[in-house]
């Protein structure tokens, strides 16, 4: 699971990504997906407490977000996703 994500984390956030809309949506599929994934799994690896709370709940509205029906707004939707697994990823430590 991980390294699909860390594939897509990194054309989304790269400098040169300029999708097309195709692309844009099987992106913001699996985006959504690896949010969904990690949010569930943050029970199991950390303690909730403090900045990840947040973190949580900005995942759970970008899920349940539906992209604006326009060019630019599914691009700027997928780029918070990506924002945000890095965000979670980035707070996600075993639980001692």
């Amino acid at each position: 699971m991980l390294s699909g994500i860390f594939k897509d984390l990194e054309q989304v956030l790269g400098e040169q990504f300029l999708p097309g809309k195709a692309e844009v949506d099987v992106l913001l599929c699996r985006t959504r997906g690896a949010l969904m994934q990690l949010v569930a799994a943050v029970p199991d690896f950390i303690v909730r407490s403090g900045p990840i709370d947040d973190v949580i709940e900005r995942a759970r509205h970008l899920v349940s977000t539906a992209p604006a029906d326009d060019l630019i707004g599914p691009r700027v939707l997928l780029r918070r996703m990506a924002l945000t697994v890095v965000d979670l990823l980035d707070e996600m430590r075993p639980i001692p």
